[in-house]
């Protein structure tokens, strides 16, 4: 059984750490919170009143930030984020 950090780290084991600075804007930082939450690109959409398109552009602009290739990674990236962060 692994521990929460384990699974963490097997999850984003080819993914790059992010740098000091936050690389996402305000927006993408929305956007990956509804990813995270289960939201589709036609739910995020309907969240902000954008287009489909938009919103799928939003989700593959952080999937490119990131380094990342799956919305799984976005959790597993912003949960490292707030352990890393934590005290």
């Amino acid at each position: 059984m692994l521990t929460v950090d384990q699974a963490l780290d097997e999850a984003l084991a080819d993914a790059p750490r992010s740098p000091r600075s936050d690389p996402l804007t305000a927006r993408e930082r929305e956007v990956a919170a509804l990813v995270v939450s289960g939201h589709t690109n036609r739910q995020i959409a309907a969240a902000f009143v954008i287009a489909e398109p938009t919103a799928e552009r939003h989700v593959a602009n952080i999937l490119n930030k990131l380094g990342l290739h799956s919305r799984a990674q976005i959790g597993a990236v912003l949960e490292r984020e707030r352990r890393d962060q934590a005290p």
